[in-house]
């Protein structure tokens, strides 16, 4: 039986913390249960809007997030989230306040 060399796992490891990363993001709220070791979800002041945060993926180098929108999508539907990632704290810190303060706070 061959063995599937190519294929892609997701790595549980990361270059970065949620603790870390948390406190170069102040002003905005964290909303999730504040349970899981590599991952956060965010809000600010734009309604309906989050920001979650994860650190598990191909690249334990990459900040991986999801902008996630409530507000454009009638009861009952479900949206797919605009999925990005950066590879530093200050460039998540633009994308964060992007999303949930508008383009005048970045």
């Amino acid at each position: 039986m061959a063995s599937k060399s190519n294929s892609k796992y997701p790595c549980w490891s990361s270059n970065w913390t949620v603790p870390g990363l948390l406190a170069e993001l102040p002003g905005f709220r964290r909303v999730d249960h504040g349970t899981e070791l590599l991952a956060f979800r965010l809000a600010g002041d734009s309604p309906g809007r989050t920001v979650y945060v994860y650190l598990y993926g191909e690249d334990p180098a990459a900040i991986n997030f999801d902008l996630e929108d409530s507000g454009d999508c009638p009861p009952g539907w479900d949206q797919s989230p605009e999925r990005g990632s950066v590879r530093s704290a200050g460039d998540l810190s633009l994308v964060v306040r992007w999303w949930l303060a508008g383009p005048a706070a970045a």
